[in-house]
């Protein structure tokens, strides 16, 4: 059997009428990252995958070696992650050449592999478990662009419970502090309705008097010239006032005899 590069060598046909095969380069994968999927052992390494091949495909091609617990195809070699919740839900197949990661149930599937020869040419597409083409298959890859309806669904659902679970809990946590009164003297006033609101502190009348004291009178230019003016007007005032009593005094005084 050919070897390249420490590849061993794969002849792979859609199906049975295909006299031209395709080869895949296939080796044991040994290498797994943290949080790998594809445990080591248990792993085949395949390149060279054509575009026209399916994880059903794959399947077909080596369920002869023993259960295979799953297959995965990505674009470039790397390590295979669980997909992330919040990841892209559009799908949009690429049609070029890939790699893919056939996983089996037990390590000794692997080592019959690696054991041999690939004279006999592996079949994509089986009489017993068919790979679609043609118009059926455009149509399939079609469908995998949008989003399944149901799993749009349950994102919403899931959403939407944790954000009651959320409002809810906020809710109860403003009762409990509404209307307590800190050492401050700062008091939580929480207002309801159709959106409650954020508890508002009301200022008692002992915390007014001290923010009062610790507040700065005239702290501007302005606000100085103001208050200027307005003393010196005052002064002006009383002591037009005392102008005129003075006067007063003075005329209750004098002698007058008749």
């Amino acid at each position: 059997m050919a070897t390249l590069q420490g590849f061993k060598i794969a002849k792979v046909a859609f199906d049975a009428s295909h006299t031209s095969p395709h080869y895949l380069y296939i080796k044991k994968h040994t290498h797994q990252k943290q949080n790998d999927l594809t445990p080591p052992g248990k792993t085949l390494f395949v390149v060279n995958v054509p575009p026209y091949c399916t994880k059903k495909g794959l399947k077909n091609a080596f369920q002869g070696f023993g259960p295979i617990s799953s297959v995965y195809i990505h674009d470039s070699p790397g390590p295979v992650l669980q997909p992330s919740s919040e990841s892209n839900i559009f799908h949009k197949e690429k049609y070029q050449f890939k790699v893919a990661f056939v996983v089996f149930i037990k390590s000794a599937s692997i080592d019959k592999i690696m054991k041999n020869d690939f004279n006999e040419t592996l079949l994509i597409s089986t009489d017993s478990n068919p790979v679609k083409t043609g118009i059926e298959k455009w149509c399939l890859e079609y469908k995998k662009q949008y989003p399944n309806p149901d799993d749009v669904q349950k994102k919403v659902d899931k959403y939407m419970a944790a954000f009651d679970a959320k409002t809810e809990k906020e809710k109860q946590e403003l009762e409990k502090i509404a209307n307590q009164t800190d050492d401050a003297g700062w008091t939580f006033v929480s207002y309801g309705g159709k959106k409650p609101s954020a508890p508002v502190k009301k200022i008692t009348t002992k915390e007014k008097k001290k923010r009062e004291k610790k507040e700065l009178v005239n702290f501007y230019t302005f606000q100085q010239r103001e208050s200027k003016r307005e003393h010196i007007a005052v002064l002006r005032k009383k002591f037009e006032e005392d102008k005129k009593k003075i006067e007063m005094m003075r005329a209750a005084r004098k002698f007058r005899p008749f």
